[in-house]
């Protein structure tokens, strides 16, 4: 099992790569930062950086995949305000241009997102590293909804290598790699390609279920681990800080006694026996 997350980012990668016919392409985004924005009135916008972790399938340098991107997410749509799309059958139109927002038959979203080439990928700063906006992988409504996010990708990945079926996908699932107990944004974000030769029905909706609790399942594992490491780190430094203090106080006491005690030794030499020389014996004994 994985027990850092470079180990898991390559075993994830490593598996899709061999199964060109199932993962066109690929890409693994880490939820890295998270921070309140300005707020107006009553509500707060929420800034989250997303840093990817590498891909498959994808060009380097390609403006559908950039290294950091900052999404800002939107208060929750208040109680008893119903914006619930009208379900539509699978599979999926090859033709569709997902002019209008719709949800699939098992619970996975397809957002607005108007045919033509890719929104441009502007710097802006967050946190001190350069990050570009969302090129167009919805990545604000799978981090708010938590649920799958279906994509027409086909102007995003028209450079993209193909790696099967002698033809690139016309659309990607967008996954947040989250357990269901989860309470906080998902830990990761997954692009995955649908294959262009199968429809996306309840089959391949389970598969892309599984992978996405696999996945969650391993990456809670491994943030696990890093916590119990940092924790055990944690305790050396303060027990290592106990023991330091310790040994500067017993530094600092040994001084003062070794002045006490070579004067005491000189009087109880020197004195005749009685009482008093038994309370001095009594106090060298115990400095």
């Amino acid at each position: 099992m994985s027990r850092t997350l470079h180990e898991f980012e390559r075993g994830v990668l490593d598996t899709l790569q061999a199964h060109p016919k199932d993962a066109p392409f690929a890409m693994i985004y880490f939820v890295d930062d998270q921070t309140s924005s300005s707020r107006t009135g009553d509500s707060s916008d929420r800034l989250v950086r997303l840093r990817r972790a590498g891909g498959v399938g994808v060009p380097t340098n390609h403006p559908s995949a950039p290294e950091v991107v900052a999404v800002t997410l939107q208060p929750p749509v208040p109680e008893g305000i119903d914006l619930t799309f009208t379900p539509v059958s699978t599979p999926l139109p090859s033709d569709r241009t997902f002019t209008d927002s719709f949800a699939t038959a098992d619970g996975f979203t397809t957002p607005s997102h108007a045919a033509g080439s890719p929104v441009p990928s502007t710097a802006s700063t967050f946190e001190s590293t350069a990050a570009a906006m969302d090129p167009g992988w919805q990545f604000a409504d799978v981090l708010v909804t938590r649920k799958s996010v279906v994509v027409d990708c086909k102007y995003m990945v028209q450079d993209y290598p193909v790696r099967a079926w002698a033809q690139l996908p016309g659309h990607a699932i967008v996954v947040p790699i989250s357990l269901n107990s989860d309470d906080d944004l998902p830990g990761a974000v997954m692009v995955l390609g649908l294959s262009p030769r199968l429809e996306f029905d309840h089959d391949y909706e389970v598969f892309v279920e599984d992978l996405r609790f696999n996945m969650a399942s391993y990456l809670s594992a491994v943030r696990s681990y890093d916590a119990d490491q940092r924790r055990l780190g944690d305790l050396a430094i303060l027990d290592r800080a106990k023991s330091m203090l310790f040994s500067n106080v017993s530094h600092e006491l040994l001084g003062p006694l070794t002045v006490i005690a070579g004067p005491l030794d000189d009087v109880i030499v020197d004195m005749e026996e009685g009482g008093k020389k038994d309370s001095l014996v009594m106090a060298r004994r115990n400095v």
